[in-house]
């Protein structure tokens, strides 16, 4: 997604405009019966159950560079489960997106979609992923000239809880929102 529509390649900046792209994961909460945008990932993964490739990490961190650091990045302050031989706040790190999650779920309430901002992925799959997403995208920032990129991880309920039409209307609605929200980070004096 651009902010220059849903496009793989985003059109060119015109007018002095950054580039903006928004990387958007996508996961089943089959016990969900709202739609969910997550606002963080944690340095963490507990797998119930094995992934595809038979991985199942238990209370793990994702990213050991970042086990004793995340105070000196700025992160996560809250108290995680003792592990780790005593650091436990590095199971409690984590990155958030850059987009305005607020303001994206307000704009899809206000198109009676039912959504909420979480502030917990989980720890399986999802959580990886999102965390992954996020940890690139800070260590590429400085590198990308011109062309703003953010990540954000959104959990649907499965098609018994909400049916694709109305799914596939969230969507497109969600891709809208986003841009806008992308818009709003980026270029603040064009916030509405």
């Amino acid at each position: 997604l651009s902010t220059y529509g849903a496009s793989a390649s985003p059109a060119p900046p015109q007018n002095g405009e950054k580039a903006l792209v928004v990387v958007v994961h996508f996961g089943v909460d089959v016990c969900a019966t709202s739609f969910k945008i997550e606002s963080r990932a944690f340095n963490e993964a507990h797998f119930r159950l094995p992934d595809v490739d038979g991985f199942q990490p238990q209370h793990a961190p994702i990213d050991e560079e970042e086990v004793g650091n995340n105070e000196e990045k700025g992160r996560g302050e809250e108290e995680g489960p003792e592990a780790f031989g005593g650091k436990a706040k590095d199971l409690a790190a984590c990155l958030r997106t850059d987009l305005p999650c607020d303001r994206v779920v307000a704009g899809l309430r206000a198109k009676g979609h039912n959504v909420v901002v979480s502030l917990d992925a989980g720890r399986y799959v999802c959580n990886y992923t999102y965390y992954w997403s996020l940890r690139a995208l800070q260590e590429a920032r400085e590198a990308r000239e011109g062309c703003r990129v953010f990540s954000v991880f959104v959990h649907v309920p499965s098609f018994h809880a909400i049916g694709a039409e109305d799914q596939t209307r969230f969507v497109a609605d969600l891709f809208d929102q986003l841009a806008e929200g992308a818009r709003a980070v980026a270029c603040p004096a064009a916030k509405a």
